[in-house]
């Protein structure tokens, strides 16, 4: 059985702690949690000019990363969460030392440090929840693979904001399963996931929902991985389609605006598919 190696961006990453429950619950859980810890000088001026103040603020208090005007009273991922047993806040540090997991925290996930460490395990499974962009070092570390679940559909939409930017391109809300290369979103996939999109739903409810369909990919993705039962790719996508950025507060507003027929344009577009 391959090792699995799973990366977090932050102690209190929601999906990282599903993904490594699931994964447990399946009889192959994470031999290594790496979380690149986002409080170097450096990483906290990159977060602050891409998502704001607020984001930092919010990791430090252990609440994760929120958006703005996001609705407490529906909140897919909270629901999935409540149903396998975990906390929202659940602590990754917390669910390795109850399960014997070994977890270590980094600076910088791309580091020599991080790539030692990872390497020590041998050819092993990788599966990315967050850390930052990787770099040759860390992917040559890696093993086999490392699977990344993107909210979005590949090649068409690659990077920040897939869902969001999903919509109001008119592109099909779901979840693409692909390995990373040096590129943004650019390596083999393996799996579309189609995600519903539901009269009433936010902003924040797709793109959680986009994050539950995403966790339950990379667990059994993973899972399968680990066993010597894993995926061929299908496609190589290359460095097509539109690369995103993080979407700027108007065209967020903007969004919000359109949303209702944006989603039943999503609902036509599934009728036909």
């Amino acid at each position: 059985m391959k090792p699995i190696v799973l990366t977090a961006g932050y102690d209190r990453a929601p999906h990282s702690v599903a993904i490594a429950e699931g994964l447990r619950r399946l009889g192959t859980p994470p031999d290594l949690i790496l979380i690149a810890y986002p409080f170097s000088l450096t990483r906290i001026r990159a977060i602050i000019r891409s998502r704001g103040l607020g984001t930092v603020l919010n990791y430090t208090s252990g609440k994760g990363a929120k958006s703005p005007g996001k609705d407490p009273h529906s909140s897919p991922l909270r629901e999935y969460l409540t149903g396998t047993g975990l906390a929202e806040q659940s602590s990754l540090k917390r669910w390795a030392t109850q399960w014997n997991v070994r977890c270590t925290s980094v600076g910088d996930i791309n580091s020599h440090a991080a790539a030692r460490i990872v390497s020590r395990l041998g050819p092993c499974i990788t599966g990315y929840t967050g850390g930052g962009i990787l770099r040759r070092r860390f992917l040559d570390a890696a093993g086999h693979y490392v699977l990344n679940a993107h909210s979005g559909p590949l090649p068409a939409i690659r990077g920040m904001n897939a869902c969001e930017w999903s919509l109001l391109l008119e592109q099909p809300v779901s979840v693409t399963l692909h390995h990373i290369d040096e590129g943004i979103d650019t390596g083999p996939e393996l799996e579309r996931i189609a995600v519903e999109a539901r009269t009433g739903d936010t902003v924040d409810a797709l793109r959680e929902r986009c994050v539950v369909a995403g966790i339950d990919a990379m667990v059994r993705h993973l899972h399968a991985a680990a066993t010597g039962a894993a995926a061929t790719p299908y496609s190589r996508p290359g460095p097509s389609g539109r690369q995103c950025f993080v979407m700027a507060p108007a065209l967020r507003e903007l969004l919000e605006q359109r949303l209702p027929a944006l989603i039943t344009r999503q609902q036509k577009m599934a009728q036909q598919a």
